[in-house]
């Protein structure tokens, strides 16, 4: 199907709708074409970062990790894991006082009872 058929066969589909519709076809449209702009300033970028020398100096790189060393890693770190501390019995002993009436019904609440 030719761009000008698509085109007529649109308007057509359009002029047959009612504003509201028509007026999502206008929203979609603006979408797609956002859509492809964001696309096309992508493929721009990666193009020229691609044909540009910028990032030459990571290819000639050595590398310095490899995949072996980062699965030692991994392998290390699940056997080092820090287990928690065993509680001691006790230990807050003598740091915490309660009142002698800790029990005894509070004064602004007698109304209430």
């Amino acid at each position: 199907m030719t761009r000008q058929i698509i085109i007529e066969r649109t308007l057509n589909a359009i002029n047959h709708l009612p504003d509201e519709k028509a007026e999502e076809i206008s929203d979609f449209a603006d979408f797609v074409f956002k859509r492809y702009e964001e696309e096309s300033l992508s493929k721009g970028i990666q193009k020229i970062t691609a044909e540009g020398k910028s990032f030459e100096f990571l290819a000639e790189e050595k590398e310095i990790y490899s995949v072996s060393d980062f699965v030692a890693f991994l392998k290390k770190k699940t056997k080092t894991k820090s287990k928690l501390k065993t509680r001691e019995y006790g230990f807050a002993k003598g740091k915490i006082k309660l009142a002698a009436d800790f029990d005894e019904p509070i004064d602004d609440f007698k109304n209430y009872m």
